[in-house]
């Protein structure tokens, strides 16, 4: 079995799709299952099934995946040490965020990552759920939940408040908000329930539990357009506001406290270029605190500063009700 015949099995079991596959190779569809095969013969059972979704691992193929991502990491490894702690810092690192802090936060500040590192690509991931870690749709996640597998390795990102907004045009339309009843007379923006990408998005169960939304999304930033729209009122997260100018909301009341945790597979973060960005990351979150709390919220959390540390948790969070519609 040679490792260059394991990276297109990689590349396949990840991508699910010959051409996607190959792309990511730099080859033809062709030699992907060409090589492919030829790795089949040589093991002398069959690695993926052909489905209408693509190609999915079988029994042999999934217990084959596993060693073959140890393999690949311990390469990268030695490609490392043998460059040395003066190497440079070169490949991809695809970072998995919510898509608001992605595009809002994120993007914007990964220029002098890039300049200082010419050979870093980054890739990022602003789905409508958090990747997949295990399955390596991401090198390096940013998630509301703390990971529990025991090979993941999870820091402390930072804490961050949600608040209710509105535009002031909308406010200048509209009833005053004093009180949560009045709250109840107003256009609601928020997330669709069953795509939610966390349980702890339920920030209204406590005080809405049955206000129906009358503008529902699966991702943040198209709320942010609806309430800067003037179509109603909304919760965002404190990071998403400065830059839209709108009115909080009940500030003594409405504001809900969540952690945004950093995490990556244990076997990746010895890699020098995930090392950098996870490093990056939080260094750009920690210049910018006012961004994420008020001031009087921005206590110190301990324990949660050595990432090595901080591999898995130790509960889950809290079932939440869901909200009738």
């Amino acid at each position: 079995m040679a490792w260059d015949d394991l990276r297109y099995f990689l590349e396949l079991a990840r991508h699910r799709r010959l051409l996607r596959a190959g792309n990511k190779l730099g080859v033809d569809h062709t030699t992907v299952a060409r090589r492919v095969e030829q790795l089949e013969r040589g093991l002398g059972c069959r690695l993926f099934e052909s489905t209408s979704d693509g190609y999915v691992l079988t029994d042999a193929g999934q217990r084959l995946f596993a060693h073959a991502e140890t393999i690949e990491n311990n390469i990268a490894l030695l490609h490392d040490e043998a460059r040395g702690e003066a190497g440079r810092v070169s490949g991809i690192v695809r970072i998995g965020t919510p898509e608001g802090f992605g595009t809002t936060f994120l993007a914007p500040r990964l220029a002098s990552l890039l300049e200082r590192h010419p050979e870093l690509d980054i890739e990022l991931l602003t789905l409508p759920r958090f990747p997949s870690l295990t399955a390596r749709e991401a090198d390096i996640i940013v998630t509301l939940d703390r990971p529990q597998h025991t090979r993941h390795i999870a820091a402390r990102l930072t804490d961050f408040t949600y608040g209710l907004y509105a535009a002031p045009e909308y406010l200048r339309r509209h009833e005053p908000i004093v009180t949560w009843d009045d709250v109840a007379r107003h256009n609601l923006i928020g997330y669709i329930d069953e795509l939610l990408l966390s349980p702890q998005l339920h920030y209204l169960d406590d005080f809405l539990p049955s206000q129906r939304m009358r503008i529902s999304s699966s991702g943040m930033l198209a709320q942010v357009a609806a309430i800067r729209g003037g179509l109603g009122i909304g919760v965002l997260a404190r990071y998403l506001v400065p830059a839209h100018g709108l009115v909080a909301l009940l500030p003594a009341q409405a504001e809900w406290r969540r952690t945004f945790w950093l995490a990556t597979h244990a076997d990746w973060y010895r890699l020098r270029r995930v090392r950098a960005v996870w490093d990056y990351v939080r260094r750009i979150v920690e210049a910018e605190p006012e961004l994420f709390l008020p001031p009087a919220a921005r206590a110190p959390e301990a324990g949660d500063d050595d990432p090595a540390l901080a591999a898995t948790a130790t509960a889950a969070p809290a079932k939440a009700r869901r909200r009738s519609r």
